[in-house]
């Protein structure tokens, strides 16, 4: 396999066969934005997002474009010579993806896999019967 030319000074060249996996995160995050869209009718005003230590919401999110596309677009880790698919964070607490490890693209199916069988299971309800 014959490494591409590095498009920026530092970068880390990906092989030419592998060039196409830099852009699929970016198709992927544009695919659930897209999903958003199509069901930003059906989502509620107010929604939990934390539970406290009794099983009752303590925090709600509303229907806002900002909190519902904001995580969305968070930003994407692409770097072949790290082994790593958990990276931890630069700062603050956390990690992401690296996208070049092929058990990311496993780990992104898993997470994404719940909240797209939910709008559907919604969409399949609320769909007008035929």
């Amino acid at each position: 396999m014959r490494p591409s030319a590095p498009s920026q000074q530092g970068s880390i060249p990906l092989p030419q066969s592998s060039a196409w996996v830099r852009w699929l995160p970016f198709l992927v995050l544009l695919l659930a934005a897209v999903l958003v869209l199509l069901v930003w009718e059906h989502f509620p005003d107010h929604w939990p997002v934390h539970w406290g230590r009794h099983g009752k919401p303590d925090r709600w999110a509303r229907k806002a474009s900002l909190a519902v596309f904001c995580p969305i677009g968070f930003g994407v880790f692409l770097n072949p010579q790290d082994p790593r698919i958990w990276v931890p964070k630069i700062t603050g607490p956390g990690s992401t993806l690296n996208f070049a490890h092929r058990g990311a693209w496993l780990w992104l199916i898993v997470l994404l896999a719940v909240p797209i069988c939910v709008v559907l299971m919604v969409l399949v309800v609320s769909w007008p019967a035929l």
